[in-house]
């Protein structure tokens, strides 16, 4: 089930938007759930009681207007959950200008099918076959995670340690070809004998490691190098590539 959400300043844009979504999500035969929104509190309320959308479309002006508090719980659903925020915006936006920039897609304006209709292929195409929820054994008890809330795993003798976007940590045993069955994903990739990433989280690549969003290194081995380049500049999630 994808869970789509707009909210745009005018309410004119805004069913324009959700009639060529509806009409796209139909023609791929897609379960979904679409909302809109009059303004970013009842967005926030919304997102707060029923949790993070797979895809939030919004003016670039809801975004700038939010007072520190409505931007840290923004914040929290599109670096915590992997919800992706897409902006609406005209050709003279500054886009340095926004605190989540490096974790949003943008949609030019004025809408048209052609522009709704390629975002979404592209998005489509990038999720294919990833899983929403992984369901992991900690001793005794097993715990089902969003993946998207996941930054990476890493492993240290017989434990696995995940690391999620809110800081929180998780142990288990087992190893890191254990969990590779498991996910069968492309979101994710194993970099080096110690670590699985998700490239959601990356912001840049270098020839030895990876960057993520929140400063975390991630080393890249001599072995997996090519495979590592290769998953990040296939993904338009990464967004940015190889540096020097």
């Amino acid at each position: 089930m994808l869970r789509v959400g707009i909210c745009l300043i005018d309410w004119v844009e805004s069913q324009k938007l959700e009639k060529e979504l509806e009409l796209l999500l139909e023609q791929k035969s897609l379960k979904y759930e679409l909302e809109c929104f009059l303004d970013t509190e009842a967005c926030l309320k919304h997102l707060q009681k029923y949790g993070a959308l797979h895809l939030l479309f919004a003016d670039v002006a809801n975004v700038e207007n939010l007072d520190s508090e409505a931007m840290k719980r923004l914040k929290s659903f599109v670096f915590e959950e992997g919800m992706e925020l897409v902006l609406a915006i005209d050709d003279t936006y500054d886009l340095n200008k926004l605190p989540l920039h490096r974790r949003t897609s943008f949609l030019p304006k004025p809408f048209s099918q052609e522009k709704i209709s390629h975002f979404l292929q592209d998005y489509l195409i990038s999720n294919t076959g990833a899983p929403e929820f992984l369901r992991l054994s900690f001793g005794k008890e097993k715990i089902t995670l969003r993946c998207s809330r996941i930054l990476y795993f890493t492993s240290c003798g017989k434990k696995v340690t995940v690391v999620c976007g809110n800081g929180e940590r998780l142990e288990t045993y087992g190893s890191l070809t254990e969990v590779e069955r498991t996910i069968e994903s492309d979101m994710f990739c194993r970099t080096h004998k110690s670590f699985i990433v998700n490239v959601r989280y990356v912001e840049m690549a270098k020839k030895d490691e990876i960057i993520l969003l929140d400063g975390t290194r991630i080393p890249i081995s001599r072995a997996n190098k090519k495979k590592v380049e290769a998953w990040i500049k296939n993904s338009r999630l990464a967004q940015k590539y190889y540096a020097d």
